[in-house]
């Protein structure tokens, strides 16, 4: 990875990281998305059989907090991430496809924030940048970047279903100017 995209293994200890995954795949009650992204997102095809996805918004930044426990349960992540504003935090879940499809590259926020991408299980999808690096989905791994960084994810074809938890936040002061990622790797070194 290049030194904008930080990729971190075993983000926090297991037994924090048992009650978040048993949350989203027991608990959590998923909302039905009829497309990855925005209906009226002219790259969105109504053709296209797979493109859909389910999700729990857990934060909007003009809303609140929409998913309390949710909220709650993913404390341990964002406490060690040092959120200090959250623009928006939203679950997805892909189902399994046949063979592994890539989504639409976007960008979530382009406003000097940080966008952290949790992986809730382990599959053969992943996150797939721009430039062409990827992070491949590892339960507990986090992947942080720019916010102005272009993104895909994927299906899953080896697992029932590919779960993330997708974090756009700034670790400091947005009128700071854009976060420092090497102030950020360090102060996550200390925790």
């Amino acid at each position: 990875m290049t030194t904008d995209i930080v990729v971190i293994d075993n983000f926090i200890p297991k037994r924090q990281f048992d009650v978040i995954k048993h949350y989203f795949t027991y608990t959590c009650q998923w909302l039905y998305a009829p497309t990855v992204l925005p209906v009226n997102d002219p790259r969105t095809n109504p053709n296209d059989l797979t493109d859909q996805q389910f999700v729990n918004v857990l934060f909007y930044a003009y809303q609140g907090v929409r998913n309390l426990k949710g909220m709650d349960i993913m404390m341990p992540v964002l406490e060690r991430l040092k959120v200090t504003i959250v623009a928006r935090i939203k679950a997805n879940l892909q189902v399994w496809t046949p063979e592994v499809r890539e989504r639409e590259f976007h960008v979530d926020y382009d406003y000097g924030n940080m966008t952290a991408i949790y992986y809730l299980n382990t599959c053969n999808g992943y996150t797939l940048f721009q430039d062409g690096q990827k992070c491949e989905s590892v339960e507990n791994r986090i992947c942080i970047f720019p916010g102005s960084k272009w993104h895909c994810g994927t299906t899953t074809s080896n697992t029932k279903n590919r779960m993330v938890v997708n974090i756009n936040y700034w670790p400091n002061r947005p009128e700071s100017g854009q976060p420092n990622l090497d102030q950020i790797i360090g102060d996550l070194d200390k925790t």
